[in-house]
């Protein structure tokens, strides 16, 4: 915690009373500091899609929208910032709740509706390559071919918008009314059903009833793309299966290893 006080005192000018550490995902170090700031340290990073400038123009943006906390500081260099905290929060439940849901697709449509600005493309089908690459691994999954060929048409389709991308639980946030999205590391423009299957697929949300409330609220009960949602679904287990296995060859950590088995399952479940 040496790193972080030192780090605080910098950017601040002041010293640290108190410091507890927060939930930080795989990427990065997280601190509760003085009880009203977070201060996120970023860990070396293995992803050579992530560039903290997009990041920090991504945060400019949504801060419009009222969906993340207050952006105090943001190092476009190391990708270190500071946010003011925002107490009485509570992550997503398990299984979430139907308002839940309705929430979290309610913040997508605002988010989707942003000016693209200048924020740099997500290439989903790009990162696929790569993840793959660095898993080493020469076959092909259940269906997999004509899976990569129909998202590769799919996303020709409709303009890019711009996307969160990673809609892990820790990423999503309630207080009374409110939800708040935060930590835009994998923002960019995108295929808005990324972000549709991102929140369903990483959260392991397979109840039917949920799928379709979570549905019917973005798409205002209209010209639901059920089909082309379910193959975005199985694209993003295979993306993030590649992606973790990959980690795990170049970390040897066995977090990563973990979530492959957990997204190899979901691929086998369906």
């Amino acid at each position: 915690m040496n790193e972080a006080k030192a780090l605080y005192l910098r950017i601040t000018g002041l010293g640290v009373t108190t410091i507890e550490p927060l939930y930080g995902g795989l990427n990065s170090a997280n601190y509760l500091i003085n009880r009203h700031d977070v201060l996120r340290i970023k860990k070396p990073s293995f992803d050579t899609f992530y560039h903290p400038i997009n990041e920090f123009k991504a945060e400019k943006l949504v801060a419009t929208t009222g969906l993340t906390p207050k952006l105090l500081h943001f190092d476009q260099i190391s990708g270190n910032k500071l946010t003011s905290f925002l107490p009485d929060t509570t992550f997503i439940s398990k299984p979430p709740t139907k308002k839940q849901v309705q929430s979290v697709a309610q913040a997508l449509k605002q988010l989707h509706a942003l000016p693209n600005g200048d924020i740099a493309p997500f290439d989903a089908i790009k990162r696929y390559a790569l993840y793959k690459k660095t898993a080493n691994i020469l076959t092909s999954g259940p269906n997999e071919e004509k899976i990569i060929a129909y998202i590769q048409h799919l996303f020709t389709q409709s303009p890019a918008v711009f996307c969160h991308n990673d809609l892990v639980s820790g990423n999503i946030l309630f207080r009374d009314d409110n939800i708040y999205i935060i930590d835009y590391e994998y923002a960019g423009l995108n295929h808005y059903l990324f972000d549709l299957a991102s929140f369903i697929s990483e959260n392991n949300i397979n109840d039917a009833a949920l799928i379709d409330s979570f549905l019917a609220t973005y798409f205002q009960e209209k010209n639901i793309p059920r089909r082309d949602f379910d193959i975005v679904c199985r694209f993003l287990d295979y993306l993030w299966y590649y992606w973790a296995q990959g980690m795990f060859n170049v970390t040897g950590q066995s977090i990563f290893k973990t979530i492959a088995k957990a997204k190899w399952q979901r691929l086998k479940n369906f």
